[in-house]
């Protein structure tokens, strides 16, 4: 099915695209906001700082709990979702190239955000760690660049297999940080004997998910209708 059937729909109306937006609008918005609160201790993390204060648990440095990196995996997945959206905005007939190519860079930006700190990286001719646990941000960030390269060879992906692409990514980087985000509250909780709450920045990044969920089940709901 082409997009352009579908666009004369709701999916890319007030019911598709409309969501789609408000869902990337809302996981970048909510990064930036509180995840992780403390208020007995006055602490308030956002998404994009929780992960470097986590590191100071025990379970985090004795490998009882998962990689921390997983709090970086919203930037990361919304901007191969935004990849993955800007190769869906090709199939549509008409579409000026500019607005796809808008979508992919500003996908590619929103990668960087979760570039490790300079200081960390082996800027001075130092050899690189298998084992530095941010390697994976720098080879995720690099998999965002290079779908974003090679998007125009992959224009004969059906828009239904992008658009599940998008659900599953959106899925998983919700349901990873909800998870390590649990296990961490039960950590403080045992060790400073202090009650964390989620912040108003996870509830929008997981309001944001439903949405492009919507969307997401929306497009391939009207697919098998039109088949």
């Amino acid at each position: 099915m082409q997009l352009e059937k579908v666009k004369s729909n709701s999916i890319f109306n007030a019911d598709g695209s409309d969501w789609m937006i408000a869902g990337f609008v809302l996981m970048l918005v909510g990064y930036f906001l509180p995840w992780f609160k403390l208020p007995a201790a006055g602490l308030t993390l956002i998404g994009l700082d929780i992960s470097e204060w986590l590191k100071f648990l025990p379970q985090f440095a004795t490998g009882e709990l998962p990689n921390r990196n997983i709090f970086y995996l919203p930037p990361l997945f919304l901007g191969l979702m935004l990849i993955l959206w800007s190769m869906m905005v090709d199939h549509e007939r008409g579409a000026a190239p500019r607005r796809s190519l808008f979508i992919s860079a500003a996908g590619c930006l929103i990668a960087l955000i979760a570039v490790p700190a300079l200081e960390v990286l082996p800027l001075n001719g130092e050899k690189f760690n298998a084992t530095d646990e941010w390697l994976i941000r720098l080879a995720l960030i690099g998999v965002v660049f290079g779908l974003a390269i090679i998007r125009p060879w992959l224009a004969r992906i059906p828009a239904s297999w992008l658009a599940g692409g998008i659900g599953v990514l959106a899925l998983i980087g919700a349901v990873l940080p909800a998870w390590l985000l649990y296990l961490s509250r039960s950590a403080y909780i045992f060790w400073l004997r202090l009650t964390p709450t989620p912040g108003l920045g996870f509830a929008l990044h997981l309001l944001g998910t439903v949405c492009v969920l919507w969307a997401v089940v929306a497009l391939l709901f009207l697919k098998s209708e039109d088949e």
